[in-house]
């Protein structure tokens, strides 16, 4: 039996998404990318948390497996996000 592990990491831009980014998100996490990194620099904290936790509302066993949060070490230690890239 050969498994497959991907290598890939996916780093969000939410002004490139034409469509509805979290459904994009959800969509991404069911492919062989390994993390998807929510790196939205444009947003500030308060924005940023709001986007996070409606990615967590999601309830996708995927993505919340692969998501990782980029610099708001509060916001994924509040909402049980066990990644954080700095």
């Amino acid at each position: 039996m050969i498994i497959f592990m991907s290598n890939i990491i996916c780093i969000s831009n939410k002004e490139l998404c034409q469509d509805d980014f979290i459904k994009r998100l959800v969509t991404i996490s069911h492919t062989s990318v390994s993390r998807i990194v929510l790196r939205e620099k444009q947003l500030s904290a308060d924005d940023y948390k709001t986007l996070a936790i409606q990615l967590v509302e999601q309830h996708d066993d995927l993505l919340m497996n692969k998501l990782v949060l980029h610099t708001f070490y509060d916001v994924a230690l509040e909402l049980g996000i066990k990644a954080i890239h700095m």
